[in-house]
């Protein structure tokens, strides 16, 4: 179900993409191979938290790094997850940074998706980004 769904989306935003499967339940478009290595050290970053997800049972598409014909004008998020977009985020900081590192993201994606290699708790993280949260849809009312 989450395969579909994941593929569906995938397609969806980059209806003219080739997809190759990686790893197990882990594809990439085509045109997201890395070029040089400050692209393969980002790649590497983005695999690393896709392993995670599809640990929990995720299946994770690595999107393209143009925007595809249905996301044009916007910023491009990192994988379609499940049928989610979301962008991947590494936090090596302080809980500042993870409020930085949301705030940008949710301009990017529907989802943020946080490993956290920092002595933070999950705690912490967490209502940091439901504050965040709050904060954003209090402004709407």
């Amino acid at each position: 179900m989450n395969t579909q769904r994941a593929r569906d989306k995938a397609i969806s935003l980059y209806p003219l993409e080739t997809w190759r499967e990686l790893e197990e339940r882990i594809f990439i478009a085509e045109n997201r191979e890395p070029n040089g290595k400050n692209q393969r050290q980002v790649l590497e970053k983005e695999l690393i938290q896709a392993r995670i997800l599809t640990t929990q049972g995720s299946t994770v598409y690595l999107l393209p790094e143009i925007a595809g014909p249905a996301n044009l004008g916007v910023k491009h998020p990192d994988a379609v997850v499940d049928g989610f977009v979301m962008k991947f985020k590494t936090i090596t900081g302080s809980i500042h940074q993870v409020e930085h590192r949301f705030k940008e993201s949710t301009k990017k994606a529907e989802r943020v998706f946080f490993k956290i290699d920092a002595p933070l708790s999950k705690a912490e993280v967490f209502k940091k980004v439901q504050w965040i949260s709050f904060q954003k849809n209090f402004r709407k009312v």
